[in-house]
């Protein structure tokens, strides 16, 4: 026999307590390091900041002397006077000095009158008394404004500056900006340093040479040896690239990699960090970005540190959990004598209620257990009393159910939550040809192609307390791969604690109805292909009606052309005088005929073109030059004058080129013959206007013509189809239906006025899009 209960409850308890005071120890402990941790991180990032803004001042600092040496007038001199010996070369001849100046000055020896030229003047003892002024600052030198070297406080690497980075940043192009270089090394000085780049300027801000000090930093952050935190703390510069400018005990540029093996984790942080130091140690890094130098337009990216052993800063709070350790051992030896004493009262009720749960189980229902501790327990025997009454008074019969499944016509599948299959009825395995026992534990996703997409709907309609879903189509995958489709319904049934238990589906196989709307399917395509088809007659029905213009049109330049021709051959066979200029006249007339001739045909290849079904930018202005291309000269045959009212600048639409040219083209065939019935001498007009209104942001189109005009009893019908008031062979009544469903599709309006014996007037408005430049509008 294993552990008593009383034995169980003490060990329990004890388990219980110590996991409190564990947790509460470790709760404390985590709670005052982060505590002391969110305090030290404040409190050193403020002196991090402070030291920040000192090494700053202390850049500043340098840059201003930079900048009141480059005041001097002995080296504005010395370097105006070196610019005047460039006045007189060329660019070619300039580069080819600083090529030689620059060969010399590697190659001449120390005691060269070349290096005292420049290292012995006026202006170079002057940064020679700097430098030993100024012990930190490593060399000075300055150039002229084209990079060559003027004077310096000691021999140079290089001659010609001006391919130096800090020289081309300092000199901008003639701008003049102070630059403060990065740590580099400075081969002339032999040292680390900072490069500081000042513009010298004439007395008229004009930028005439470049000032260049190089800042030992080793030198240059000593005061910051004096800086100390108890025994351990100091502070510390590193760039971006992890070298280390500053750190006690440590020369500076060291790889900061080899003194802390985290660097990436503190580089773009500026709160509190644990790295390890070279020195095997914690140290505890808490760091403040160095906003260096208010002069220079570009800013170092150096960091700022302050650094301090972590044993020296946590030593109080491990010395507090160390006390509070001791307290819990003494607190935990008490545990096991509150757990006996607990134990022991627990354990009686106990025994009443296995004695109870034998005699139900041997099937004595009329059992009761009298318990009266004032707690759970005694809820729990009530609890026993109401399930042995419930026993006696519940009867499920399977064989009623399964009966009821047996019978339906439907597929009826039943699952677990994770959607393994319990239960299918005879429907469904005669659809699917499969067994019973061949889906028992299967997943369902077996047999329900497209389960995910089902899924992951019925997981929604869960969240939403809606527990079904009706009529989602899906198919239902066969023994032998067929593909079923179904109209399938599915519910969720929960427990009282709102999970899920099982989830029911239910289908209709839809195979019939699918091959009935499939032909629908068909039939609707054929009806649109013949819609496109009647556009396409109506389109061409019109350019019938106005085309036989064209060929006088075109006629008319042809003959001249042809003339043109024929007189050029009968003078070439006369051999008579024919100049240049009679020649190019000729040919320009051939030319301005053929070229007319071209631009009638593309208009009307435009015109007959299929609608693509697309929108684009039209302007309608555009399309009415574009008509009238065509049917200009058959409207004077006819003795129609032609006129057009296009308003400038018109807006663009969003629309259908070929359609909106249908709409246009049939209105004015509308109009033509409106003319004609007036008889054939009568002298008609009809007028195209177009323009705008932007409060409606539309754009307008009427065409207006005074022909024989319609009846008041036949405004309503004019857009209707196969409605005509035309005589058998003149019209099909679908002009003008077409043009109406062609601008409503185009979110427009249609309007028609008329008089009859005075005329008529139809009128297009639709709304436009955003407005388009486009310089080829009329």
């Amino acid at each position: 026999m294993g552990l008593g209960i009383r034995t169980k409850i003490i060990l329990l308890i004890s388990f219980a307590l110590a996991t409190v005071i564990a947790v509460a120890i470790a709760i404390g402990y985590f709670r005052g390091m982060a505590l002391l941790r969110g305090t030290i991180t404040y409190d050193y990032a403020k002196i991090a900041q402070a030291l920040s803004a000192s090494v700053s001042y202390m850049i500043d600092s340098k840059i201003e002397e930079r900048i009141g040496d480059s005041s001097r007038m002995l080296w504005r001199k010395q370097i105006q006077e070196n610019n005047l010996k460039y006045a007189t070369m060329d660019e070619e001849s300039i580069k080819k000095y600083f090529m030689d100046m620059n060969k010399k000055w590697v190659q001449e020896p120390a005691e060269s009158a070349l290096f005292s030229q420049y290292l012995e003047n006026d202006s170079s003892l002057t940064l020679k008394e700097i430098v030993g002024q100024e012990r930190e600052t490593a060399e000075i030198f300055i150039t002229d404004k084209f990079g060559g070297l003027v004077a310096s406080s000691e021999k140079t690497s290089d001659f010609y500056q001006a391919d130096e980075e800090w020289w081309q940043k300092a000199f901008n192009l003639g701008k003049g900006s102070i630059y403060v270089g990065d740590i580099e090394y400075d081969k002339s000085s032999d040292s680390w340093g900072i490069a500081v780049a000042v513009p010298i300027r004439d007395s008229e801000s004009q930028v005439i040479g470049i000032s260049k000090c190089v800042i030992d930093i080793n030198k240059f952050f000593e005061p910051l040896n004096h800086f100390s935190i108890g025994k351990s703390g100091h502070a510390t510069i590193i760039d971006k690239q992890g070298n280390i400018l500053f750190y006690t005990g440590l020369l500076s540029m060291t790889r900061f990699d080899d003194a802390l093996s985290s660097w990436a984790s503190i580089r773009d942080r500026n709160d509190y960090s644990v790295v390890y130091s070279s020195f095997h140690k914690k140290k505890v890094f808490i760091s403040a970005p160095a906003a260096l130098s208010g002069y220079a337009e570009n800013v170092l990216p150096w960091k700022v540190m302050v650094v301090q052993d972590e044993q020296e800063i946590f030593a109080p709070l491990r010395e507090l959990i160390r006390q509070i350790l001791t307290l819990a051992a003494i607190a935990v030896l008490m545990i096991p004598l509150a757990g006996f004493i607990f134990g022991s009262t627990f354990i009686k009720p106990l025994k009443k209620l296995y004695h109870a749960t034998k005699e139900i189980s041997s099937g004595n229902l009329n059992y009761k257990i009298e318990l009266k501790t004032g707690d759970e327990l005694e809820v729990l025997a009530t609890s026993f009393n109401r399930m042995s009454d419930t026993l006696q008074k519940t009867l499920v019969s399977k064989d009623y159910v399964d009966s009821i499944m047996k019978s339906m016509l439907d597929t009826l599948v039943v699952t677990t939550p994770d959607k393994k299959i319990m239960t299918v009825n005879r429907a469904f395995c005669e659809l699917l040809n499969y067994k019973e026992e061949e889906l028992i534990g299967r997943k369902i996703g077996l047999i329900l192609v497209g389960d995910g997409m089902y899924s992951d709907a019925m997981e929604f309609l869960a969240s939403k307390e809606q527990h079904h879903v009706n009529s989602y189509e899906t198919r239902y995958k066969t023994r032998d791969g067929r593909l079923i489709p179904v109209l399938l319904s599915s519910s969720i049934i929960t427990g009282k604690d709102g999970m899920i238990r099982y989830r029911v589906y239910t289908a209709k196989d839809i195979t019939e109805r699918k091959k009935y709307e499939e032909e629908l399917k068909k039939s609707c395509q054929l009806l649109s292909d013949t819609q496109g088809h009647l556009l396409q007659a109506s389109k061409m029905s019109a350019i019938g009606q106005l085309a036989g213009g064209v060929a006088h049109e075109i006629n008319n330049p042809l003959t001249g052309v042809i003339n043109n021709i024929q007189l050029i051959k009968m003078i070439a066979a006369d051999k008579k005088e024919f100049t240049f200029e009679e020649f190019k006249e000729l040919l320009n007339i051939i030319e301005e005929s053929a070229m007319r001739c071209r631009k009638i045909t593309q208009a009307l290849l435009d015109l007959s073109h299929v609608s693509k079904g697309g929108f684009e930018s039209v302007c309608l202005n555009v399309l009415v030059e574009k008509v009238f291309t065509l049917i200009k000269q058959e409207m004077l045959l006819e003795n129609i004058t032609l006129q057009k009212s296009l308003q400038p600048d018109l807006h663009d639409l969003q629309g259908d080129t070929q359609l909106l040219e249908q709409v246009i083209l049939n209105l004015i065939a509308n109009a033509k013959w409106a003319i004609q019935k007036k008889g054939r001498k009568h002298e008609g007009t009809i007028t195209v206007k177009t323009w705008q209104e932007p409060d409606k942001k539309s754009v307008f189109l009427s065409v207006s013509d005074d022909g024989i005009g319609i009846a008041q009893e036949n405004l309503a019908k004019m857009f209707e189809p196969f409605f005509t008031t035309k005589e058998v062979g003149e019209g099909t009544g679908l002009g003008l239906a077409m043009a109406y469903n062609i601008i409503k599709s185009h979110n427009g309006i249609f309007d028609v006025k008329s008089t009859l014996n005075v005329g008529t007037t139809f009128t297009v408005c639709i709304p436009y899009a955003s407005r388009i430049q486009n310089p080829e509008r009329t």
